[in-house]
């Protein structure tokens, strides 16, 4: 019952309240995979409107700051992706998972999966103006060491990458400290 109750909420095209919704986002969390199967999640930014909605089953991501060369790599290796646009204000996300390809400037995603998941778990915060930096730290390892444990330990949020080899995939928000995924 629960399944199909959830189901029933993943269409593959963007309904125009979701579409103005991430028109609006001035960032998204986006998972990745390469060539190798490294899946990743990335952080991709820009001014209000760098995402674009021009028809109901495709976005046109046109980053200016964020992990724009390792997304665009792994586009080019898999097509893989999928996208979290969240509004801690408001308490507000959709998530978007499907196929995307590089176009140099652009990123243009073709959806597969497309749905809003309730504000329950999320908290308001006060996202900083300042711009999203481009500086990507990449370290692959086995376990994390005593300063990524730390830093992980500090935050009250982060953002995790998933992939299911058949299904494709998935970002999502980690709320630390006894709060659910989201």
């Amino acid at each position: 019952d629960f399944a199909d109750r959830v189901g029933r909420i993943i269409n593959s095209t963007i309904p125009p309240v979701a579409a103005a919704f991430i028109r609006e986002r001035r960032f998204l969390i986006v998972t990745t995979v390469s060539a190798e199967g490294t899946v990743t999640a990335s952080l991709l930014g820009g001014d209000r409107g760098f995402v674009e909605t021009p028809n109901d089953t495709t976005l046109v991501i046109g980053p200016v700051a964020g992990h724009r060369e390792l997304v665009q790599r792994d586009i080019r290796e898999t097509g893989t992706i999928a996208l979290l646009a969240i509004d801690f204000g408001t308490r507000r996300r959709m998530r978007v998972n499907g196929n995307a390809e590089d176009r140099a400037d652009s990123i243009v995603v073709t959806t597969r999966e497309v749905y809003s998941n309730c504000p329950q778990y999320i908290h308001d915060h006060t996202v900083s103006a300042t711009p999203v930096s481009s500086h990507t730290e990449h370290t692959v390892s086995s376990a994390l060491d005593g300063r990524q444990r730390a830093w992980i330990e500090s935050a009250d949020t982060f953002f995790i990458g998933s992939v299911h080899p058949q299904i494709g995939a998935d970002a999502s928000r980690i709320a630390v400290g006894g709060d659910s995924a989201g």
